[in-house]
């Protein structure tokens, strides 16, 4: 897929929102191109085709200071969120939620070419992106349904809070119907 101006026009617009306070995220589709913000002064892109040129971001990884399991998900993604981003000593732990067909290339819609959506925990360390985790919070395949009344917008069937660094779910099926707090420890995504 190429770059076309309409692409870089909504990364410009996604980057310009990034940076208003209260902003945690931004979407991104059809590309691959991902935006966190990891202190005030610090930005990291992650771009896992294309080369990126966006001027406002202080850190820039591209397609080869990624490993290659991460690199497949995020090209794979139809959607693709930065959740948050977290130190971790002498790195950060970023937590992105990816929106991957069913069976590929592309959803249709209906069960098993619908969607599969993960937690996807990234380490960022001298300029390089590894895959530590993966939690798979929604799943067409699997049946595996959250609570929402917000239809299909993923973003609105979770609860992030950036401060604690961690993520509300609740899943229709089952005999459960409580909210469940995924949160980070040791490198893991950890599940209450």
């Amino acid at each position: 897929m190429q770059t076309t101006s309409i692409n870089k026009l909504y990364i410009i617009v996604c980057l310009m929102l990034i940076t208003l306070p209260g902003k945690a995220f931004c979407s991104i589709k059809a590309n691959n191109f991902i935006q966190f913000q990891l202190n005030e002064n610090s930005t990291l892109c992650i771009d896992s085709k294309y080369k990126i040129l966006n001027q406002q971001c202080t850190k820039k990884i591209e397609k080869s200071g990624i490993d290659e399991k991460s690199k497949q998900m995020i090209n794979q993604a139809e959607e693709k969120y930065a959740i948050f981003s977290q130190p971790s000593g002498d790195h950060f732990l970023l937590v992105m939620l990816l929106r991957l067909p069913s069976t590929p290339p592309h959803s249709a819609g209906y069960c098993g070419a619908g969607y599969e959506d993960h937690l996807a925990l990234l380490s960022e360390k001298d300029g390089k992106i590894m895959l530590l985790d993966d939690f798979l919070i929604q799943s067409c395949l699997k049946s595996k349904i959250l609570d929402s009344d917000q239809g299909d917008d993923i973003m609105k069937a979770i609860s992030i809070d950036k401060k604690s660094h961690s993520i509300k779910v609740r899943w229709l099926s089952g005999n459960d119907d409580n909210d469940h707090v995924i949160t980070v420890k040791n490198e893991k995504f950890m599940f209450q």
